[in-house]
């Protein structure tokens, strides 16, 4: 019996560990990195891994063909892009204040995000990523799109905003 309760307390901690581990993502720019917890989004990483790694999606959007092109964590403000062909996943996309985007998890992003070990919030701004990360080349399309121009970054990065704040924040290393 003693066995058996050591046993489900190493469980109990490991899993709880990997659901803290998934509140954390890390952009690696000059690498060509995206860490989830303890999960790395290779430039072919299949979506089977996402569901390995973090479970079912909350929800799963389609495109009018049938081929499943987002997976949406609702409860972890994360989604996954699928591309077309829906073999690879393009890019993970962080939401803070969600605006109905069906590409988009529905409840805002808790956990912490750094890019080349600058902290990212609903409040950063393009212009600080440009001056606190090797990213320095995003453009802004108003004041409620920006992104880097593609080709010419490591990790394409598209960032929506609203009210000055950001709704979501996406990054790809299909750049």
């Amino acid at each position: 019996m003693k066995n058996f309760c050591i046993v489900l307390l190493m469980l109990v901690f490991s899993t709880a560990a990997r659901a803290t581990q998934a509140d954390s993502v890390v952009i690696d720019s000059k690498n060509k990195k995206i860490q989830i917890g303890s999960f790395i989004l290779a430039k072919d990483s299949a979506p089977s891994t996402i569901k390995t790694y973090f479970g079912t999606p909350s929800r799963i959007e389609t495109s009018s063909s049938g081929v499943e092109r987002t997976y949406a964590y609702d409860d972890r403000g994360i989604s996954f892009a699928i591309d077309p062909s829906g073999k690879v996943i393009e890019a993970v996309l962080i939401n803070y204040n969600w605006d109905g985007d069906k590409k988009a998890a529905k409840s805002a992003f808790k956990g912490k995000l750094t890019m080349d070990n600058y902290t990212i919030t609903e409040l950063t701004s393009s212009s600080d990523i440009n001056i606190n990360t090797k990213v320095n080349n995003i453009m802004c399309v108003g004041d409620f799109m920006c992104m880097t121009p593609p080709g010419k970054s490591n990790i394409a990065i598209l960032i929506g905003f609203k009210d000055k704040k950001i709704t979501q924040i996406g990054f790809s290393l299909a750049n």
